[in-house]
């Protein structure tokens, strides 16, 4: 891994899965997402830890 790697900040957007319609708008509520999405930044190099804890 690159020192760019850890440097280099991406952005990860999260939306609920349309599967649950009717929680859709709870699950959306109880992450405080707007528009129905969840926006998180993380570093690149920690991505993948990041994206199997959420």
């Amino acid at each position: 891994m690159t020192d760019h790697a850890w440097s280099k900040e991406v952005a990860v957007f999260l939306i609920p899965t349309p599967s649950l319609s009717k929680e859709e708008k709870i699950v959306a509520m109880d992450f405080n997402m707007k528009d129905g999405i969840l926006n998180i930044w993380s570093n690149q190099a920690l991505l993948l830890y990041t994206l199997y804890f959420w």
